[in-house]
């Protein structure tokens, strides 16, 4: 299992644990998909703003908004057929460990603050 599915499943396991919706996996999958979404947008914007391009991702609503909908869109594919994902976690409770889901939920955090920090405001910040 990759790191990419083991994400995918912490993250799917934490908001197993506080919902009581029927449909938990689709919320789930929206979650995770706004975290990976979040850490490509903060790495696009860090070598953007490495290479001193500023405000590309910024200057149009659709540079910004269409890699978000392809990422949601690939995960959706990905996860949601059910019986893909029923098997895919079983292998995760196999590989599961506490290690691994540290990594997992710092991952997550990492990808909230590198795209507040490059993504939205990174040119203001390395161009002081």
């Amino acid at each position: 299992m990759n790191w990419y599915y083991y994400w995918y499943f912490t993250v799917y396991i934490i908001y197993k644990r506080f919902s009581r919706d029927k449909h938990f996996d689709i919320f789930a999958t929206s979650m995770f998909s706004l975290f990976a979404s979040c850490l490509f947008i903060g790495i696009i914007g860090f070598v953007l703003s490495f290479f001193k391009i500023q405000g590309l991702l910024l200057d149009s609503s659709t540079r910004f908004v269409t890699p978000i909908m392809m990422i949601f869109i690939i995960n959706y594919f990905i996860f949601l057929p059910k019986p893909r994902q029923l098997r895919l976690y079983d292998l995760y409770k196999e590989k599961q460990s506490t290690n691994r889901d540290v990594f997992t939920i710092l991952i997550s955090v990492f990808s909230l603050v590198i795209m507040i920090l490059f993504g939205i405001k990174g040119h203001y910040y390395l161009n002081r």
